[in-house]
């Protein structure tokens, strides 16, 4: 409510630490693997359906605040 414009999201860091392609019988993936500021490890796995839209997005070692 209010002004809109005061509203923010707020915003999270995180690395890309490790980012494997999968090509497996049971089809395509994209595992990654992100830290957080405080050092938390985040697994992310991206299904064969998604894949074009975020290959070639991320790169091992990019660091993003989202």
């Amino acid at each position: 409510y209010g002004n809109s414009s005061s509203f923010q999201k707020p915003s999270v860091f995180y690395q890309a630490i490790k980012i494997i392609n999968y090509n497996k019988d049971s089809g395509n993936t994209i595992e990654m693997v992100f830290v957080d500021k405080e050092g938390t490890r985040i697994h992310a796995s991206v299904g064969e359906q998604l894949i074009k839209q975020f290959e070639g997005k991320l790169t091992e070692g990019d660091a993003k605040v989202v």
